[in-house]
């Protein structure tokens, strides 16, 4: 990644955590701020090495592998999923905006197929909260200021 695009994604990421803070303040833990798909699409791309998918379907691609990526800041793991989406890989991102960390998980496919074929919703979306036993593995942990990889 280029110095100038870390720049502009470290001074993204700050301006964000001013915001998620301060939800917080006025409203509680109960629910975070969204993450715009934007920022955080681009950033996971940026940070897996990933390059923008040739359709609009799915968020990034890699060795012909298509990526759907969501995003949540803790403590709410909250995120919906097109009934839709059938892609290869499945990426969230969890930010601790105290503790300035991301960690990106792959989230198991069984995972959201399950709870795809469980849902009463009529609509094209399922609400999903990740949990422990979604994740398939580990894949990267930054620090937020930097995004350096953490150790």
């Amino acid at each position: 990644m280029n110095k100038e695009k870390r720049n502009k994604l470290i001074e993204y990421y700050k301006k964000y955590k001013k915001l998620a803070i301060c939800h917080k303040n006025l409203y509680g833990d109960e629910k975070s701020p969204d993450i715009p798909s934007l920022f955080s699409e681009d950033l996971c791309r940026e940070l897996l090495g990933l390059s923008t998918s040739d359709c609009n379907k799915y968020d990034g691609i890699k060795d012909n592998n298509y990526y759907e990526i969501k995003a949540t800041c803790l403590p709410n793991n909250k995120t919906t999923f097109s009934k839709d989406s059938k892609p290869d890989k499945i990426v969230w991102m969890s930010i601790d905006v105290y503790n300035d960390k991301l960690i990106i998980y792959y989230i198991k496919k069984s995972f959201i197929n399950k709870k795809m074929q469980c849902s009463n919703s009529n609509g094209n979306r399922v609400s999903i909260s990740f949990t422990k036993s979604s994740i398939e593995s580990e894949c990267k942990k930054v620090d937020l200021n930097t995004l350096c990889d953490l150790k």
